[in-house]
């Protein structure tokens, strides 16, 4: 099985609340479509989720009171995404997965029926965000995935940013100054996404790459890393 994480800003323009890019989406699809295997696909809340956890928290109230706004927006972009994909994608609602722990095993059937679960970073019980790639780490754990691709707007990870040079071959969150996230976005930015992606990294392979480049898709689908591949921090 493979996850691939579709990052809000390969899927939106964070800097465009509510915007979405429906001809790339449509173009991943048609890379996805093609892979034999089974898949799950987890996308990032872009240019939906994020606005409107910000939105919530300027105003004073807190997700635990509102949080079922951005479970709306989220379910609703979602389901927008699964349109631009085409078929055989379905969509899940991750608050719907949710009891404490995120319960993949209708997403597990749904692979292996031959569909492709699509499920989103969101808003869970009793009021937390639950990161795009938080849910990779647990379905590569629970579902045992033997690789998670990670798409998001830069070739890779750099060891300073701005770069200097090329991406790095492999990264851990320990030896590597990550890039910050442009636009609105209340999950960390590529920093973030290390520390968590490095757990996922203990379990499976894990790569980083350019998901504006769609081409990028196809090649990690045959097996490459066509850009970072996550790895742990080194001990001692």
């Amino acid at each position: 099985m493979i996850v691939i994480k579709l990052g809000g800003s390969v899927i939106s323009n964070k800097k465009v609340p509510y915007s979405l890019n429906k001809e790339l989406i449509g173009k991943i699809g048609n890379s996805l479509r093609e892979y034999a295997g089974e898949l799950v696909v987890v996308h990032g809340g872009g240019s939906f989720g994020h606005p409107k956890v910000k939105e919530i928290i300027e105003s004073g109230h807190t997700l635990a009171d509102k949080g079922f706004e951005v479970i709306r927006v989220m379910n609703l972009m979602t389901n927008l995404v699964v349109e631009a994909l085409g078929q055989p994608f379905a969509p899940y609602s991750t608050p719907s997965l949710w009891d404490g722990r995120l319960n993949v095993r209708p997403l597990a059937l749904a692979a292996k029926a031959g569909w492709v679960p699509v499920v989103q970073g969101n808003v869970v019980p009793p009021g937390r965000v639950l990161s795009g790639d938080e849910i990779v780490v647990e379905l590569v754990k629970e579902l045992g995935a033997e690789r998670a691709g990670v798409a998001t707007d830069v070739d890779g990870v750099y060891e300073t940013w701005p770069p200097k040079g090329g991406p790095l071959k492999e990264a851990s969150p320990c030896d590597v100054e990550a890039k910050g996230s442009e636009g609105i976005d209340v999950t960390g930015g590529m920093r973030k996404k290390l520390e968590v992606l490095e757990e996922a990294a203990r379990y499976a392979e894990v790569c980083i790459f350019n998901g504006l480049k769609v081409v990028n898709f196809e090649k990690f689908l045959k097996g490459e890393c066509p850009g970072t591949r996550v790895v742990p921090c080194r001990q001692g």
